[in-house]
């Protein structure tokens, strides 16, 4: 799939969470649940196509290995103090000319990262 271009944003947060299955017994869905899970969604809901964003924790978490660069803090539903937010950064994390992520991004193949 050479030349293939996605269009979206990622928000990443790191944190405890309960997995498993969840629901009634004719419906259920394994599915993650809590507060980490949650406000990994918020960023997400944040971004630009082509854009990465990071939670303060995910920061702590890859500093000096990862491209980050502060973007400062943003406010999301369900909390009653903004977060600080970091955005991966560096020659392939982003394409300027049209705001995509290519496959070979920051995080791609050559340096993975398991989060």
């Amino acid at each position: 799939m050479s030349g293939v271009t996605l269009h979206f944003g990622i928000g990443i947060n790191t944190g405890e969470a309960v997995v498993g299955n969840i629901g009634v017994e004719n419906r259920m869905k394994y599915t993650a649940i809590g507060d980490a899970v949650n406000l990994a969604a918020r960023p997400e809901s944040n971004v630009k196509p082509g854009q990465v964003l990071v939670s303060e924790a995910v920061y702590e978490e890859v500093a000096g290995r990862l491209p980050l660069e502060p973007m400062g803090e943003i406010t999301v539903k369900g909390k009653s103090k903004p977060i600080t937010v970091y955005q991966l950064a560096g020659e392939n994390a982003q394409d300027t000319k049209n705001d995509t992520v290519r496959a070979e991004s920051a995080v791609a193949k050559d340096n993975p990262v398991l989060f």
